[in-house]
């Protein structure tokens, strides 16, 4: 979290004649990659990369992909923030095992997600999904930190890992969740507990997160998320591990963690493809909910990546909101 005493919020309400919404909406001053590299620095880690074209490097953002897409199902909203200065670097994540078993689970109209993980999904009780599998997603996002000294002596890129920043989708959000404190639960006792906390990630963004009541959150999961944190929700996006919630219960890890430094885009519309991009120039409707989603997660980036106070009481305003006629509104506590 933030240390330094220049580094508050001075406003949380203001209106101003300009806001750079349209800027952080639009591509970056360092230009955007035509496409991905890819690196594999041993058999179990796969990533993909984004680089700024105009400078030799940049802050370290790490994303993790949702459930059935590939860090490539993100190309434009990657590319977008390589375009404003980060570098950002992808995991190929193996689900195969959660998603199969999750998506015959969900067939049966009495699914529910359990209490605890690994607890059966649905009335069958042989729908169980071992805890490794649970923990692979954030075992990898470990991984990436540890293998970035060698992806700069192999691309020549400049990497700032002074304040890394997670960011994940839907399942994605899941494990960025866990790097970032929350924890869930393995059984009925107090200490039976899945915590997967890496202080090395300084902050973090979370695109349409579960909340409690899935994948062994509760009501306590979040008491000691206190680092800086970006939720994005609103009506819509109901993918696969957003089954019965609403977007309400996403906002969990904003409204029940730690106050101070935690912040929400709340949307007017999300839908699973709003954070890719793929439909944005299709029509209005989505072109808006990418460039919100753009403009939104990049003005984190900056405020709490490049540690630019100008961009924290951009996110912490009502400018955003002023601009998109209301279809995204910033809180902040």
């Amino acid at each position: 979290m933030p240390d330094d005493a220049r580094f508050t919020v001075k406003h949380l309400a203001s209106k101003r004649d300009h806001t750079p919404f349209s800027d952080l909406a639009s591509e970056g001053d360092y230009g955007a990659p035509s496409g991905s590299v890819n690196f594999s620095p041993d058999s179990d880690v796969h990533l993909s990369v984004w680089s700024p074209v105009g400078k030799k490097g940049g802050r370290l953002v790490v994303f993790s992909h949702a459930e059935f897409l590939t860090p490539s199902s993100y190309t434009e909203l990657l590319k977008h923030w390589a375009s404003h200065g980060f570098v950002v670097v992808a995991p190929m994540h193996n689900d195969e095992e959660i998603v199969q078993t999750v998506s015959q689970a969900a067939i049966n109209s009495d699914f529910k997600w359990p209490r605890y993980l690994g607890a059966p999904l649905g009335a069958d009780d042989s729908f169980r999904i071992p805890l490794d599998a649970w923990k692979e997603r954030s075992a990898t996002l470990k991984r990436v930190l540890d293998v970035i000294p060698i992806m700069q002596q192999v691309s020549g890129l400049d990497i700032s890992t002074e304040r890394p920043i997670i960011v994940g989708h839907s399942l994605g959000a899941f494990a960025a969740q866990l790097i970032l404190g929350a924890t869930a639960r393995l059984g009925p006792a107090d200490n039976e507990i899945l915590s997967m906390k890496d202080d090395r990630y300084y902050a973090g963004i979370l695109l349409t997160p579960q909340g409690h009541g899935a994948l062994g959150f509760d009501m306590v999961s979040w008491r000691d998320l206190s680092s800086p944190c970006l939720t994005v929700s609103g009506p819509g996006d109901d993918s696969l591990f957003n089954r019965g919630l609403t977007a309400d219960d996403r906002t969990d890890a904003y409204a029940l963690s730690a106050p101070n430094f935690k912040h929400l885009a709340w949307m007017r519309k999300t839908t699973m493809s709003s954070c890719t991009g793929e439909h944005a120039w299709s029509g209005v409707g989505y072109q808006h909910q990418f460039e919100e989603i753009c403009a939104a997660t990049t003005g984190f980036l900056k405020a709490y990546g490049d540690y630019d106070e100008k961009y924290l009481n951009l996110i912490a305003g009502a400018d955003f909101e002023n601009d998109t006629d209301g279809r995204l509104a910033m809180l902040y506590r």
